[in-house]
């Protein structure tokens, strides 16, 4: 409330709702102004990238919802690899650029079914299939937690609650292959859908481009507009 109280004095006025999701970008979501000064072409692969996820929260049965979306730098917590304690996780702070905001519109504890589970991993590769649509191309050197996220879940579908430790080396191997499999049906999939919605797609980037965050309702509206 101190913050937004500043945020208004600074704008000479009184507090509104503006002022508190200020305070919420900056606090809880952690996007930072911009750090440094991004070529033309990364603005745009970033802006499609991102615009690619939000619609995608919109086309798919999602388990969640969007609040926003923005190109601008985040602050994310990374676990690190390779520590030697698993039972106490060690993070490190890094900066991302963009990123979809979402949430759960009721409690959840996480127990998604086959069908949600294939939509997630889509979600994760609308990006990467957005980029094949508006650029044509994507060298996929942007975002690759969210591809390696995908596999994960992939697999999940493929071994269906099977650690996969415990099978054989060649089983293990034949199942990962039919995981990447998967990936790419997904994002051929994700790339057809992409596709019948390319005006709107087209937009979406565009505005990002220019207003550097959207909130779902803007994006509604332009769908509206369609």
């Amino acid at each position: 409330i101190k913050t937004a109280s500043q945020y208004a004095r600074m704008a000479h006025t009184t507090v509104t709702q503006e002022h508190f999701e200020m305070c919420i970008d900056q606090y809880i979501r952690k996007i930072l102004p911009p750090i440094k000064q991004l070529s033309a072409q990364e603005q745009q692969n970033i802006a499609t990238y991102q615009a690619g996820q939000a619609l995608a929260t919109f086309l798919l049965k999602t388990s969640e919802q969007l609040i926003k979306v923005t190109t601008l730098p985040i602050t994310k917590q990374i676990v690190e690899d390779h520590v030697w304690n698993k039972t106490e996780p060690k993070y490190h702070e890094a900066v991302e650029y963009g990123k979809c905001f979402t949430y759960h519109e009721s409690d959840t504890l996480h127990l998604h079914g086959e069908e949600q589970l294939q939509a997630q991993i889509k979600f994760l590769l609308a990006g990467f299939a957005a980029e094949k649509v508006i650029n044509g191309s994507t060298t996929y050197s942007y975002y690759t937690r969210d591809k390696q996220e995908a596999l994960k879940l992939a697999k999940q579908l493929v071994f269906k609650g099977v650690d996969e430790k415990s099978i054989p080396k060649t089983m293990r191997d034949k199942k990962t292959e039919c995981a990447i499999e998967l990936i790419e049906q997904y994002e051929e999939e994700m790339i057809k859908l992409l596709e019948q919605y390319k005006p709107l797609l087209e937009r979406i980037t565009e505005a990002l481009l220019e207003k550097q965050i959207l909130a779902a309702d803007d994006i509604v509206a332009m769908m509206m507009a369609q």
